[in-house]
């Protein structure tokens, strides 16, 4: 019986005679300086690599008319290994470490004449990216005003932010168009008093481990106010059971006037539900989430513009959460948020399709 050693990646049927020829140049590959690199590194690389994705699984499979001959071997190298059988051995990541070294996984093989042991890189494929939809702001902010956008409203989905991530403003455009930052509960945008027109604000966002996301543009309308209505933002015990928030006291008006005021609808909770009424009531029911924050909208008779929002803390942690000083950092400003984490089928946190603009509006008005 023929036996040899080699290093190999994939799915990719074994031919003995390749096998045998191609061991001892890919057994110097892993034991060279490259595989020295890559096990420094943390990440495999190379023809013999197999990275195993956050929360997924990976599989290594022999070629046709070959078997796995022991298991005892894998499940000894790797903690990922989580089931083997003769037909396929199954990896899986249920959490990432960018610390976590390259393992050697040996896989013994034969085909009943000949018996080979095929080593596999194994890595941690890192998380998926943080993602932020960006797009058009729906409602246009005052010149001259100080415009607290709710991170609910900013499509954020992280998959890895148990700690919240953090949030940071690449830049505006253009340049006078006004300054932006970050406190942690919103994005907060001051529109330059003698500014019209569209806004372009550049964020990012990260995640636990200081992946960051593509930037992404929010375009905010800017327009000159006669009058000054202000929208609050506002924190909230959050409970077990759906609440109903009275959202038309909380707004103000200045300068002038006594123009009726209509809530307009409100943006997705980022976490909950929450249905907007003409009443100008909202009802919010909570999913479990230890913090939730949803925006609302108004718009006056003589129109003026405002939006605010609600955000929902623990009783405890309420004087905690109220939004600090808007501040500019190169790391990003930390969140107090938690994201939602993205679901298969995401593609970058847009919708797509010939209904996409119809559900946008439906979930702004709180239709579910």
């Amino acid at each position: 019986m023929v036996t040899a050693r080699v290093r190999r990646a994939g799915t990719a049927a074994l031919v003995v005679a390749c096998a045998v020829l191609a061991g001892p140049a890919a057994a110097a590959y892993a034991e060279g300086d490259g595989a020295a690199e890559a096990a420094a590194s943390g990440a495999a690389s190379g023809p013999t690599s197999l990275a195993v994705p956050y929360l997924g699984s990976a599989s290594i499979e022999p070629g046709e008319g070959w078997q796995i001959t022991d298991c005892a071997g894998p499940r000894a190298a790797s903690p990922l290994v989580v089931a083997c059988e003769p037909m396929k051995i199954t990896l899986s990541a249920p959490s990432f470490d960018p610390e976590a070294p390259v393992t050697i996984v040996p896989v013994p093989l034969s085909n009943g004449r000949t018996s080979i042991t095929v080593d596999y890189s194994v890595s941690l494929a890192p998380p998926e990216a943080p993602t932020v939809a960006g797009g058009a702001f729906g409602h246009p902010v005052a010149a001259g005003s100080a415009v607290l956008l709710p991170l609910s409203d900013l499509g954020i989905a992280c998959a890895v932010c148990a700690d919240g991530g953090a949030l940071d403003v690449v830049e505006v455009r253009p340049d006078a168009a006004g300054t932006a930052a970050s406190n942690g509960t919103h994005l907060v945008f001051r529109p330059s008093a003698g500014f019209t027109g569209d806004a372009e604000l550049v964020v990012r966002y990260a995640d636990d481990f200081g992946a960051w996301s593509a930037d992404a543009s929010i375009v905010v309308p800017v327009y000159v106010p006669s009058a000054t209505l202000i929208a609050s933002s506002i924190t909230t015990p959050l409970g077990d059971e759906p609440q109903t928030v009275d959202l038309l006291p909380l707004v103000f008006r200045f300068g002038g006037g006594d123009a009726d005021i209509t809530l307009v609808g409100c943006g997705s909770a980022i976490h909950g539900s929450v249905v907007c009424a003409p009443d100008g009531t909202a009802v919010y029911a909570p999913s479990g989430a230890s913090v939730d924050q949803f925006s609302y909208h108004v718009v006056s008779a003589d129109g003026e513009h405002a939006t605010g929002s609600v955000t929902f803390v623990p009783d405890a942690a309420g004087q905690a959460l109220v939004p600090a000083s808007a501040v500019g950092a190169d790391d990003g400003v930390p969140s107090k948020i938690v994201p939602r984490v993205p679901v298969e089928g995401d593609a970058a946190g847009v919708r797509s399709g010939i209904f996409a603009p119809l559900i946008e509006t439906l979930d702004r008005a709180g239709v579910q």
